[in-house]
């Protein structure tokens, strides 16, 4: 046996012992047979052993997937997908037009990711400690990047003024007040009226309101719900959200930005729900789902806006094939090339707004418009990639290591 932080004792889910009388201690695994009874110095083994202990007892079993590198790859594609509509959004490209959907991505991702890392050692009860040590590692990951691009946007911004560049007034919120939101990540809960700063950060606040409000509850009820009944709650806030979209947003949802919180809950639901949805699939042909998966995403991509509503089950085809893996799942998206990109996707992603504003103002100088150049734009974006790149190695996996050893001191440090 082995403690939870609070104390209580629960069976570990590969290897467990259990006191019978008249047998002794028995060693279980997860299946509860064809185990070793020891009794004092010897081992009996007995294969027709069956034991059977209440649910509550037994700790939940660990995602050990040999292909969950492919998510990583995924995260490449996506960051890629949405840098490109950034850049190339004025061309009118097919599927490069509707790239802010990279971030439905991305959010769909994270509730799976998390979910496989993070709920298996989630405590029966909810633990303070392991709601901090959650929230210290998410901080570690997603502030210093944040907060650096918010400082040197800002600067750009500034800069640019003093050179005479006139940055866009309409749609733009450049505000003390939304700067300080910004800086405290709750600008995705409809504290500004427009985008501001560094624009594609709404998306951090987003998530930052899942971590810290919606994450561990779903953890901790929506485990004792049937299976039917996640489906059941994940369509409804998945309608009303299309329904919000259809009323107030024309349908648009790359519009919901500065209400990002409304956007992001059904995708993070729906990556809890794939968890749920394969924690017992022993195996599945993840070239076919990963195929489909993306055929229905860049389907979607390329029809109307009213078949938004059929993004969110692409996406989970598609993780459910990445998820599992196969023989061309694995060479394409498990690549170095794409692990090393989407390692440092989170950094690609936060750049490519500080090199979209460096290089309208130095093709300004020439009397270049960047959104009317193709040649400047894919340059553009290209070197929005390596920046991002750059900036993963030297700056946000450097920091973040840091406060990881700095948050486990603090956490880890006898109550005085």
């Amino acid at each position: 046996m082995r403690e939870h932080t609070d104390g209580q004792e629960v069976f570990e889910p590969k290897r467990a012992r259990a006191i019978i009388p008249g047998l002794g201690t028995v060693g279980l695994t997860r299946h509860l047979c064809q185990e070793e009874v020891f009794l004092g110095s010897g081992a009996l083994t007995l294969p027709d052993l069956q034991i059977h202990l209440p649910a509550k007892h037994i700790a939940p079993q660990r995602f050990e997937r040999k292909y969950i590198g492919n998510l990583t790859g995924l995260r490449a594609l996506a960051a890629r997908w949405v840098l490109f509509h950034h850049f190339l959004d004025d061309l009118n490209f097919p599927v490069i037009s509707r790239g802010y959907l990279g971030v439905d991505v991305f959010f769909v991702l994270s509730g799976f990711v998390l979910s496989i890392v993070y709920l298996p050692k989630l405590p029966e009860n909810f633990n303070w400690l392991w709601y901090e040590r959650f929230l210290s590692r998410r901080f570690a990951k997603i502030y210093p990047m944040h907060l650096l691009t918010f400082a040197l946007i800002a600067f750009a911004i500034f800069a640019g003024r003093l050179y005479g560049y006139h940055f866009a007034t309409t749609d733009v919120e450049n505000t003390g007040w939304s700067a300080l939101c910004s800086v405290l990540m709750i600008h995705a809960l409809g504290s500004t009226q427009h985008l501001s700063w560094n624009g594609g950060s709404w998306s951090i606040g987003a998530e930052w309101f899942v971590y810290t409000l919606v994450f561990a509850p779903i953890g901790l009820f929506f485990r004792r719900f049937r299976l039917v009944w996640v489906v059941l709650i994940t369509v409804l806030v998945w309608s009303m959200l299309l329904t919000v979209c259809g009323f107030f947003f024309a349908g648009n949802i790359g519009k919901i930005t500065n209400y990002g919180a409304l956007r992001i809950l059904p995708e993070f639901v729906a990556g809890y729900l794939l968890y749920r949805l394969i924690y017992h699939r022993r195996s599945i042909r993840g070239d076919l789902f990963t195929a489909g998966g993306m055929l229905l995403v860049f389907g979607v991509s390329l029809a109307h806006l009213d078949f938004t509503a059929l993004l969110l089950p692409a996406v989970m085809v598609l993780l459910t094939g990445l998820y599992f893996g196969g023989s061309v799942t694995n060479a394409i998206f498990s690549s170095s090339v794409m692990i090393k990109l989407g390692k440092a996707s989170y950094s690609i992603y936060l750049m490519q707004g500080l090199v979209h504003i460096a290089f309208r103002i130095i093709l300004g100088r020439f009397g270049i418009d960047l959104g009317s150049s193709f040649v400047a734009s894919s340059v553009g974006a290209v070197c929005a990639l390596l920046t991002g790149v750059l900036a993963f190695r030297c700056f946000e996996e450097p920091v973040r290591l840091r406060l990881l050893r700095l948050f486990n001191v603090q956490l880890n440090r006898p109550a005085p």
